[in-house]
């Protein structure tokens, strides 16, 4: 795997970054396949959604930026597999929260996208 290609990886995970932390939707769908499988596998908390569905639940959240939190994201891992798939291990503190995230990345016409994100979370104590 190409130096290139780590880098967009890379490039995707901070716009991805970004857009949690803003809360932009629109940031949000330039990183994200438009047949995104989003999973929440938190324990008694398991769901999925479409792209759709995840970025209007985005439009609804106050964002971390606004709240004055920190901004805290950290890449834990990246696997680059082959020239057509890339996995990211990522982890974030918002939202009085901890997620950890499992991404899924493909390249497309436009680029690497997001095309799965498979997370849990614990609820932070005060």
């Amino acid at each position: 795997m190409s130096q290139t290609a780590f880098d967009a990886v890379l490039d995707v995970m901070e716009a991805y970054f970004d857009g949690l932390y803003r809360a932009d939707s629109v940031a949000l769908q330039s990183v994200f396949h438009a047949d995104l499988l989003y999973v929440n596998a938190t324990e008694g908390r398991f769901e999925t959604h479409s792209l759709d569905t995840y970025l209007h639940e985005i439009d609804r959240r106050i964002s971390p930026m606004t709240r004055g939190e920190n901004r805290a994201f950290n890449i834990g891992e990246v696997t680059l597999i082959n020239d057509r798939m890339a996995t990211v291990r990522a982890s974030a503190t918002m939202l009085a929260r901890s997620y950890e995230d499992a991404l899924t990345l493909i390249p497309t016409d436009d680029g690497w996208r997001i095309i799965t994100k498979v997370f849990t979370f614990e609820e932070l104590r005060s």
